[in-house]
């Protein structure tokens, strides 16, 4: 099902390619961006696993961990509709995974000693 979408999003993405070509961007400029980006996603997936646990009172570790996972999946989404998937693509899963875990898990921390 994805294929029809990935030949698609190449006709999409292949100009906007050639421009960064011709700008003499390289490979490993994008790849370092990318890189740089997960993280910087992931740090906000996890404030904002803990801000959206915090505000749901019930079961934080688990709110946190499905946002986590929404991010995550939609990371790898577009990591295949680009390219193949590769072991940097799973890295970026899981932190990003991790990210809204930690979140979660850091709001149910403040709730119960709140509670106490």
């Amino acid at each position: 099902m994805l294929e029809k979408i990935r030949a698609q999003w190449t006709k999409v993405i292949h100009p906007f390619a050639l421009g960064l070509l011709k700008l003499g961007v390289t490979p490993d400029m994008v790849t370092w961006t990318g890189t740089i980006a997960t993280i910087i996603v992931a740090l906000v997936t996890m404030w904002v696993g803990y801000r959206v646990a915090l505000r749901a009172g019930r079961r934080p570790t688990l709110h946190g961990l499905v946002l986590g996972l929404m991010v995550a999946i939609s990371g790898l989404v577009f990591s295949y509709l680009t390219a193949p998937i590769s072991s940097v693509d799973l890295a970026a899963f899981f932190l990003l995974l991790l990210g809204g875990t930690i979140g979660g898990r850091s709001a149910q921390r403040v709730l119960t000693r709140s509670a106490v």
